[in-house]
């Protein structure tokens, strides 16, 4: 049996913003990632630092990672 590569393919949304896929066959489910490039400096290193943890801890709907990850099983 033959197996295909997968699909790959980079679309810039705007500057500093790319969307990356990966499509393949061999599985089922998805999975985004936004990677974002920022100026560094010392004034917005620690907000930019955790504003990461923050969306994908955290929301209003689920205030916790236990509630948040009960709802991502259930999709």
């Amino acid at each position: 049996m033959m197996n295909q590569m997968a699909d790959l393919l980079a679309k810039k949304l705007c500057d500093g913003v790319t969307l990356t896929t990966v499509q393949d066959a061999n599985y089922k489910t998805n999975r985004i990632t936004c990677s974002f490039f920022l100026p560094l400096c010392t004034e917005t290193a620690s907000l930019y630092a955790i504003l990461p943890r923050l969306l994908t801890r955290a929301c209003s709907t689920y205030p916790d990672f236990t509630l948040l990850n009960q709802r991502l099983s259930e999709l």
